[in-house]
This record gives structure tokens, C-alpha cells and sequence, in this order.
């Protein structure tokens, strides 16, 4: 069985993107929206992060023995616990989501964790950079704090620029590095040349040069998205 990432019981038999709904929650078992927890538009109305927020504040459908919480879910904005079941969490709010994502126990090697950590966090900034829709929402949860920065700063937090002696196989595959470097270029060229400070984000949308970010992070995270993501634990 395949743990919702809504509710955290295991609900849907085989591999993820069924499209099938969860019977406690009712969530729909889409792969995009599993993979971009902010990502509105798909199968479901809300996306996984509102939904994990609306099914602890309205609660669910009852549950039966044949309903079984896997014991290591947690929602977005908890790191380590599982939301017990009793009265809604007042702390529930989008603004404080901490990411989260079922990891498939088979995506990846088994290599040093800070770099498998290092490698979903690349992709959790490709997430960001290739959609304008998560970078709307990032900046409505976050009023005051920039995203257009964050879109355009996050990138160097991960990928210094000595990457290429610490990314190494098979943690990152030949095709991602390939991918890296392509994608660095076209961050470097829209970095060096952005002005300070950034415009508003519906402004940038408007810019080439925000579209060939988003364009070139969408190629990179479809690279990416061929292997999944890496178990952390």
C-alpha cells in the first residue's frame, strides 16, 4: 500500500499517480501534485499543502480497522511528528510549511546522506524555479520576504561553484550533471544581468529572461524526476 500524502494513511494500492481517491481524505492521488506540494491545478482543487492544512482544520471521514496511519507520514510543516488524531492544530497555517514528500524506497542509491539531502534540495528549488504558480503562492504565504530573490538566490545555495568534484555518481547520474551545468549557464547569465533590486514577480513573468529560468528549470527537473527523489534517512 502507498501512504496519501494528505492524510498519511495508507490508502492507495501500487505506485503513486493512480489518480485514484483517498477514502479518509478524499485526495486524489496525483504524481505532479505529489511532486510540487503547491501546485493548485491537477486532480485535486487544492493543492497538497492546503489540503494537509484543511484535512487537519475540517477533519475526515471516519476511519475503520482497515485503515492504518503509516507511522513515519508527516505533513509539510512538521519535520519529525505525526498529527494525532484529536482536536485541529490552531498552528496549522500555510505560512509555516515544512516540505515534505514520500520518498520511493528505490529512487536512488544508497550514498552519504548530506549529499542525497543536497540533491532533493536542488530539486526542491527546481520545483520553485520552473513554476510561476508556486512562486505566487510562496510569495502570498511569505508577504514579507521577496520570492523573485529567492527564485533567483536559492540556486547558489546548493550549487557552489566547485559542484562538479562533490556531485559525483550515483547520487547524481551523468544526465543530471550534464543537466547542472547546462542550467548554471543560463543562471549565471540571468544573475549577472538582473537588476537590484528585483522587480515584482508579475513583472519578471512578463520578462525573457524569467522565462528562460522557468523554462530551463522545468528541463532540469524533468531530469531529475526520471530517478525521484533520494531517501534521506
Amino acid at each position: 500500500m502507498y501512504t496519501c500524502p494528505c492524510c498519511g494513511y495508507a490508502a492507495f494500492a501500487g505506485a503513486p499517480g493512480s489518480l485514484a481517491a483517498c477514502p479518509v481524505c478524499d485526495w486524489h492521488d496525483d504524481l505532479p501534485q505529489l511532486y510540487s506540494p503547491f501546485l493548485a491545478s491537477g486532480a485535486n482543487v487544492h493543492s497538497l499543502a492546503e489540503a494537509q492544512v484543511r484535512y487537519v482544520q475540517f477533519g475526515h471521514s471516519a476511519t475503520g480497522a482497515e485503515h492504518v496511519r503509516d507511522p513515519h507520514w508527516f505533513p509539510l510543516w512538521q519535520q519529525k511528528a505525526d498529527i494525532p488524531d484529536g482536536p485541529p492544530l490552531e498552528s496549522a497555517t500555510t505560512y509555516d510549511l515544512y516540505y515534505w514528500l514520500r520518498t520511493p524506497r528505490t529512487s536512488v542509491p544508497e550514498q552519504p546522506v548530506g549529499l542525497r539531502r543536497v540533491r532533493n534540495r536542488i530539486m526542491e528549488y527546481l520545483e520553485l524555479a520552473s513554476s510561476f504558480d508556486a512562486q505566487r503562492q510562496l510569495q502570498a504565504a511569505a508577504p514579507a520576504m521577496s520570492a523573485a530573490d529567492e527564485v533567483l538566490n536559492q540556486w547558489e545555495d546548493w550549487v557552489t561553484p566547485d559542484w562538479k568534484q562533490h556531485f559525483t555518481e550515483p547520487v547524481f547520474s551523468a544526465e543530471e550533471r550534464n543537466g547542472i551545468a547546462q542550467f548554471a549557464r543560463v543562471w549565471s547569465e540571468i544573475a549577472e544581468g538582473a537588476p537590484h533590486p528585483l522587480p515584482r514577480l508579475e513583472a519578471l513573468f512578463a520578462t525573457p529572461n524569467w522565462q528562460s529560468l522557468q523554462r530551463a528549470a522545468a528541463r532540469l527537473l524533468a531530469i531529475f524526476l526520471q530517478r525521484g527523489r533520494s531517501d534521506e534517512s
